[in-house]
């Protein structure tokens, strides 16, 4: 483990929803349910944010607080300006977990966490297996023949959708290319 960092990241001045980071959520913040998550993971865990707040959240949850710019929290790219603060990670491997989907379970995490120890030079995302139809913007169908006598999704291919949650990458990789993989 001692290679792996477990690391999530807040703003407050989100576009679509402002402050949606340290606004009230089920009794509580959608930050102090991260940081609930992987402070489990000890001083491998790490929360970059730009405002004191998350600096302030850090400290009571017993995660390591990386000083984002602020550049970096009002901005939507190049991908390696908004999270450049991972050169800051001491570790060589990173998981990013979404601090914006708080039905994640922390036994989700870690399964995710064994998965990448197994196989470190892998990057990897979560995905979610879709069987069902689906289309293209010409609405021509993407993974079925759309002449069947059949209307049934067991005959259709698998989709594989990003689920946004969970990410797994070379740090050094990263910061080289500007991007999680090739």
């Amino acid at each position: 483990m001692n290679n792996i960092a477990i690391v999530s990241f807040g703003r407050k001045k989100s576009e679509r929803c402002p402050n949606k980071m340290l606004r009230p959520f089920a009794g509580t913040t959608l930050t102090d349910i991260v940081l609930g998550k992987i402070n489990h993971f000890g001083s491998y865990a790490y929360f970059a944010g730009y405002e004191q707040e998350f600096k302030e959240k850090c400290r009571q949850n017993k995660v390591n607080f990386i000083q984002r710019t602020k550049r970096s929290v009002t901005i939507d790219g190049p991908i390696l300006d908004v999270f450049g603060f991972v050169s800051e990670v001491k570790q060589d491997k990173i998981i990013f977990v979404n601090p914006c989907v708080p039905f994640l379970s922390l036994k989700t995490i870690r399964d995710f966490f064994e998965r990448c120890n197994k196989h470190p030079d892998k990057p990897v995302l979560a995905a979610l297996t879709r069987r069902n139809y689906f289309f293209n913007e010409a609405k021509r169908p993407l993974n079925f023949t759309a002449i069947s006598n059949k209307w049934n999704t067991k005959g259709v291919k698998t989709v594989f959708e990003s689920a946004n949650a969970l990410y797994f990458f070379d740090k050094e990789f990263f910061l080289k290319n500007g991007f999680y993989s090739d």
